[in-house]
């Protein structure tokens, strides 16, 4: 789904971009959780997040020329959805429809709510 030895740097993106949490330990130091800002425009986007990974090439492209991601023709509803979403991870106001349990990442139905 990406390019092999990138899994650490993918995990920290998607935490960065309030995909999803991260939480980093380090022998002799214990752990935290990634901290982000919250403000939108003080992180990193969530388009390079998802255009690094192949599983969401119905969703984003890159631009032949510069390398900069793009939303897919036709996907720019559910990008603002995708953002709307991440931008709720940080006051807890954003959940897809059908609540927690659509919430849920092991049902498979968040990122199906969100696409729809």
């Amino acid at each position: 789904m990406f390019d092999d030895g990138e899994t650490v740097e993918l995990a920290l993106l998607g935490a960065c971009c309030l995909v999803f949490p991260a939480f980093t330990w380090e022998r002799g130091k214990g752990g935290k959780v990634l901290d982000c800002p919250a403000e939108a425009a003080e992180r990193q986007a969530i388009e390079e997040f998802l255009a690094r990974q192949r599983r969401f090439q119905h969703l984003m492209k890159r631009d032949a020329a510069s390398g900069a991601p793009l939303v897919q023709p036709g996907r720019t509803e559910v990008m603002e959805r995708l953002r709307a979403w991440t931008q709720g991870n940080v006051d807890g106001s954003t959940l897809p429809a059908g609540g927690a349990e659509a919430a849920n990442p092991r049902s498979g139905n968040l990122i199906r709510s969100l696409s729809r």
